[in-house]
This record gives structure tokens, C-alpha cells and sequence, in this order.
């Protein structure tokens, strides 16, 4: 996700938060900001000082999937959801696919839904993600205490799993479904390497 900054013209209005602009060479660009379209309409300036952050997704299929998603999505979690990517693309040193703002962001959201219903969802591949992608574990841990301190929630552990997952998953550019069979398969491998050992000794 690239963030620009010039003369902005409102081209949709999302909601009372967001709202989506077109740049110079008529690329659409994602303006957030707390009341950035309040008694505005189509073809009005936004002020700079009302633009909080500002999104451009490089991919036109993968911008237009982010309106949609963004649109019943509280500012707090975008806003959490970007500080996390941020912080992930700099501890892991790699670059991560655009399309990790929609997943994330939409995994995060139904996480803290989840939550206020008392629903824990349990992660049975938790111990292989840790041995397996310790680097992207690592900073899912740090995410996850990001995540439970600005959004006031105390999500378990079992989503550092699936942050992680979604860390390794914009680093290959794969599927997610991909991702997480990818580490089932290691797990069976493990499975009859240690069968194979035990019979050994």
C-alpha cells in the first residue's frame, strides 16, 4: 500500500469516515479520516487536516474488494490493522502483498466480533505455526498486544496463529487455504519422522 499526498476531490463517500478520491493519473485513492465526509458531497475538497490516512492499492480488483470491506468496518480497526502491517513489513524485512489489507483487516474485525459474543475460536495448528514460521510468529505476538491494548479486548493466543498465517501468506502471494496446507503437510511429515524415530530406538 503506497500513501500519497496532493489536492484531494471527493469521488465516492463510503461513510461518514471514509471516503475515495481519484489522483492525477485517475487512480483511486481511500481517505480516512474522523468525520471526512460529514455535510460533504461528491466533487467537494477535502481538508488536508481532516485526512488521517490515505490507502492506494495498486491492484484495481483488490482496491475495489477494500471499499467494500471497509465500509461497516469501525476507523479504529483500519487504523489498528495498518499500524500492525506496518509493523510487520519492517520486523520481517519483506515485502507483503496489498491483499493483506483485506484479509487482515477483515480477519481482525470478525476476531473482536467474535469476542463480544463470547466465541473463542481455537487454532489446532497453534505449535506448528510457532516451529514452523517463527519469525512471522513473533510479530503476530507483538500484533496480537497491539490488537487487545488499542481496541480494548483481550483476544487469546490461538490468534497469533492465524495473524501469523496471514503474515506468511502475503509473503508468498498465495491463498490462505494454500498457506494453511502447506503447514498441515509439514505436520505430517513431522508426524512420520517421529513414527520412523520411535521405531529406530
Amino acid at each position: 500500500m503506497q500513501k500519497r499526498r496532493c489536492l484531494m476531490i471527493i469521488h465516492k463517500i463510503i461513510n461518514n469516515n471514509i471516503v475515495s478520491s481519484l489522483d492525477e493519473n485517475h487512480n483511486e485513492i481511500i481517505l480516512m479520516g474522523r468525520g471526512i465526509a460529514y455535510q460533504k458531497s461528491r466533487g467537494e475538497v477535502v481538508l488536508d487536516e481532516m485526512i488521517e490516512k490515505q490507502f492506494y492499492l495498486k491492484n484495481d480488483k483488490q482496491n475495489n474488494r477494500f471499499l467494500e470491506l471497509i465500509k461497516d468496518i469501525p476507523v479504529n480497526v483500519l487504523n489498528v490493522t495498518d499500524e500492525i502491517i506496518d509493523f510487520a513489513r519492517k520486523g520481517l524485512d519483506k515485502e507483503l502483498n496489498d491483499g493483506i489489507y483485506i484479509t487482515l483487516t477483515d480477519h481482525i474485525n470478525y476476531a473482536i466480533e467474535r469476542y463480544l459474543q463470547g466465541i473463542n475460536v481455537q487454532n489446532p495448528l497453534l505449535w506448528e505455526i510457532r516451529q514452523f514460521y517463527q519469525e512471522e510468529y513473533k510479530i503476530a505476538a507483538e500484533a496480537l498486544k497491539i490488537i487487545n491494548q488499542k481496541l480494548m479486548v483481550n483476544l487469546s493466543e490461538d490468534e497469533v496463529g492465524f495473524i501469523a498465517l496471514h503474515f506468511v501468506n502475503a509473503e508468498l502471494n498465495s491463498e490462505m487455504e494454500e498457506v494453511t496446507q502447506i503447514t498441515k503437510i509439514i505436520q505430517e511429515i513431522l508426524n512420520i519422522v517421529r513414527y520412523h524415530l520411535m521405531r529406530i530406538l
